[in-house]
């Protein structure tokens, strides 16, 4: 559709055939219709809008305001149908598996730390907890604002990436807001550090520090962008507050209006990668290069426009 309307209330609506669903050990239930992102490098699931009609055996989108765009039917294949996040640990089920080549892959941990990462070759990651944090490592007149680290290991760090994280920062925000002065805001004494993945006594410093800034309530996530290499010990600083308006807080809509559905952003991939599959697709548009751990393309495409 061209134009855009005013009053415009709609649904979208893509079938799918049980059989199909069974073979590839997919439930009806773990279906979603997502919708390409405007820079038409991933595809996005809204689970506020989603419907499930097993009796007619189609997946909808509801509550539509513009049927603007393209959509492709996309299923998961766990166990659990409710929203699933990665763990932190190691192992298979708690490994984030990304594939090289163009095209953002996305994936977003229990807690709300995400990474979008362009990798040139394959490779996995995995982010551990680690509790305690030396003062005398941190940076001077900071400290830092949780008691643990986030520790991130790929198993290449050589392999350059384009990557960008958003790093919770909601915790201990009660014992945050009394440390700054009047007239000041939060966000604004809030900064993520990192030091080399194995380091016991090296000095954590800022990462980028003049391109961070912080999505204020509801999201409360420092957004990292820029970041060529992933692995090391990540913290949050407590630094010195500035004047409310000023450069590091951030009040712009949150990118992310979808994290609590996959807690990925739908990425897919037509790389042979046995994990994934096609059923069927329509329309002649090539799709973006994008992957995730437990997510399977299974549908059909359905382009708007």
């Amino acid at each position: 559709m061209n134009e855009t309307a005013n009053d415009l209330i709609a649904k979208i609506e893509v079938p799918c055939d049980p059989r199909m669903l069974n073979a590839m050990g997919i439930q009806e239930a773990n279906t979603y219709v997502a919708t390409l992102a405007p820079d038409k490098k991933s595809w996005i699931v809204d689970d506020s809008t989603r419907n499930v009609h097993r009796s007619e055996n189609n997946t909808r989108i509801i509550k539509m305001t513009s049927l603007d765009g393209e959509y492709l039917l996309v299923g998961r294949k766990t166990v659990d149908t409710s929203n699933i996040f990665v763990q932190y640990g190691q192992g298979a089920t708690r490994t984030v598996n990304m594939t090289g080549g163009a095209g953002i892959q996305e994936a977003e941990f229990v807690d709300g730390l995400r990474f979008s990462i362009q990798a040139d070759k394959a490779l996995t990651m995995n982010v551990n907890l680690k509790q305690g944090i030396d003062p005398t490592t941190l940076p001077a007149n900071t400290q830092s604002l949780n008691s643990f680290m986030w520790v991130v290991n790929t198993s290449d760090p050589s392999t350059k990436v384009a990557a960008q994280m958003l790093v919770p920062c909601e915790v201990n925000r009660n014992m945050l807001v009394a440390l700054r002065p009047a007239g000041s805001s939060p966000s604004t004494m809030l900064t993520v550090a990192k030091r080399a993945v194995n380091a016991s006594s090296g000095q954590f410093t800022p990462v980028n520090k003049d391109a961070q800034f912080v999505r204020e309530l509801p999201e409360d996530r420092i957004q990292l962008p820029g970041i060529m290499q992933l692995d090391g010990q990540y913290v949050i600083l407590v630094t010195n507050p500035k004047a409310v308006g000023s450069k590091n807080g951030d009040t712009r809509p949150n990118a992310h209006q979808t994290r609590k559905s996959f807690g990925i952003d739908s990425p897919l991939n037509p790389s042979p990668d046995p994990a994934l599959s096609v059923i069927t697709k329509i329309g002649c548009m090539p799709m973006p290069s994008r992957s995730a751990t437990g997510l399977w393309k299974i549908g059909a495409w359905v382009n708007h426009g």
